[in-house]
């Protein structure tokens, strides 16, 4: 990882996707261990204000590519009782402003997944001129996902890690 950077990122519309970002969660059961997986970004955009700071967010994490090694899980993560891909397959998290912080910005967002609806605080860090890590923490219930804590806690932890394309100038 690259050293932290508190240059200002240029003012217009920033990007990502497949090739350049990746999401892993990480949650816990009721004994305590912890499930890791990774979900593909579909795509980001960072619109960033003359100040130099974003000013709005949107990304989406395709669901249907969930992996966790292991392909029973990620197929019962796919169906009804977790994402219900066939429903929609997208994780919608957007944002419409951001405060600055030492090594980058907290910004106050929402998740939706098929019209349920999550505030979310994503703590993003520069990890270099143009790339970021951001990460979240979140109760998996308010997006309507209701399975007992046995099968899986209620707090999920996202960190996406992105290199963002500039503007073009």
């Amino acid at each position: 990882m690259s050293t932290p950077t508190r240059e200002a990122l240029h003012p217009g519309r920033w990007t990502t996707g497949p090739t350049t970002a990746t999401a892993s969660f990480q949650a816990r059961d009721v004994f305590h261990r912890t499930v890791t997986g990774t979900l593909p970004v579909r795509s980001a955009v960072v619109e960033v204000g003359p100040d130099g700071r974003p000013e709005r967010v949107r990304a989406e994490l395709e669901l249907a590519g969930v992996d966790t090694g292991s392909k029973r899980r990620d197929h019962d993560l796919r169906g009804k009782r977790f994402f219900h891909v066939e429903r929609g397959g997208v994780l919608l998290f957007t944002a419409a402003f951001a405060t600055a912080t030492a090594d980058g910005w907290t910004l106050p967002g929402e998740l939706d997944l098929h019209g349920a609806r999550c505030p979310v605080v994503l703590q993003v860090q520069r990890t270099g001129p143009s790339s970021v890590r951001a990460t979240a923490k979140l109760d998996r219930h308010h997006l309507g996902i209701r399975v007992p804590r046995l099968i899986v806690g209620s707090f999920v932890t996202v960190t996406v890690d992105a290199e963002l394309t500039p503007p073009s100038t």
